[in-house]
């Protein structure tokens, strides 16, 4: 196994090599040499995953080895749906807590447990409820009677996001905006933002305008840079436009969304020695497995089920990383994943 592995390493990076140097446009861009630059020989990393048996568990399992002593706050957001949570996680980040996930109307007993050992001062349950129900909050209060528990709602999918970020972040250097539709673009987003201190606040990537609440926070909160992750089928160029209003604006997308997770972490990571690999397939791994990345200043690749796109292994080898850890299963990551198989498309 470990020879097989690195041969398929060895032969991965040294095809990277061939194209990079034929000019087939696969290159290490930005802060990355390119292979033929660097004369270091190709280590093969050591790869580990966490796993559960199921999406809450994997959350529990994520948050044991981030705080295996407790923490005094603690995110809680619905497992069942992805657009609350996509905020909370860059939040979570700021402020170095850890997010559990729930189904709308229980609490997982391993959840459950988990609340009890950290034993946090204040709980942040995000969403209305639509999303964690009433009876969810109450149960979460009676897990925890001396924590301050309470709710970061609105009216939709947009204001829960707003004060999620209003709540969670008094300023930032730069914001980034993602749509709220799909989940993918907020997933690679959230270690990148998270590391730096910045937030993610999702819009309405088809809408014609922007609501004036979201360019109101924008203004108060970025000093620098808004950085839009996506393409233009996610966010439009007339979303783009209004917030041109507000800052500068920055796109970082790619050809799908493997593409846009390789370059939103190209502008951000110049060195890591953990990365992180989710599906991009599905958001609750990627949801819970984003904050410890943004928490360990590492990041976060989404890719298919059954293999590793060639960017993603040549960057591992120019971060520089000696561990890969896989989050979620075999149904979320196979066996190939876990050999570090390249991807042929």
């Amino acid at each position: 196994m470990p020879r097989k592995k690195r041969l398929r390493w060895l032969m991965s990076l040294s095809l990277l090599t061939t194209l990079t140097v034929a000019g087939a446009g696969i290159s290490a861009a930005g802060a990355f040499a390119s292979p033929a630059e660097s004369s270091a020989p190709a280590q093969v990393p050591r790869v580990s995953r966490i796993a559960g048996s199921d999406r809450f568990d994997v959350a529990v399992q994520i948050s044991q080895r981030m705080f295996p002593a407790g923490n005094s706050a603690l995110y809680i957001a619905s497992g069942a749906n992805f657009p609350d949570a996509l905020s909370a996680g860059p939040a979570a980040i700021h402020w170095g807590n850890p997010l559990l996930i729930v189904p709308p109307d229980r609490v997982p007993a391993q959840v459950a447990s988990e609340i009890v050992r950290l034993h946090p001062l204040v709980i942040k349950v995000v969403g209305g409820e639509n999303s964690v129900s009433r009876a969810v909050f109450d149960q979460i209060q009676a897990l925890a009677p001396s924590s301050r528990v309470f709710r970061l709602g609105g009216t939709d999918r947009y204001a829960v996001s707003r004060a999620v970020v209003a709540d969670a972040f008094p300023f930032a250097w730069n914001a980034y905006v993602t749509t709220g539709n799909t989940f993918a673009d907020a997933l690679s987003a959230t270690p990148a933002a998270g590391q730096a201190l910045d937030p993610v606040i999702l819009v309405d990537g088809r809408a014609a305008t922007v609501d004036k609440e979201t360019l109101d926070l924008l203004g108060d909160l970025t000093r620098n840079t808004i950085r839009i992750v996506g393409g233009r089928d996610s966010v439009s160029d007339a979303v783009e436009s209004w917030l041109w209003t507000v800052r500068p604006v920055l796109r970082i997308d790619g050809t799908d969304r493997f593409d846009a997770s390789i370059n939103v972490n190209r502008k951000v990571f110049t060195s890591a020695k953990t990365v992180y690999l989710a599906t991009g397939l599905n958001y609750p791994d990627a949801l819970t497995g984003g904050v410890l990345a943004g928490v360990s200043n590492s990041p976060l690749y989404v890719v298919p089920t059954s293999c590793v796109p060639q960017k993603v292994l040549l960057d591992i080898q120019q971060l520089g990383a000696t561990d890969v850890v896989l989050i979620g299963g075999e149904a979320s990551l196979s066996s190939a994943v876990s050999e570090l198989t390249p991807c042929v498309f």
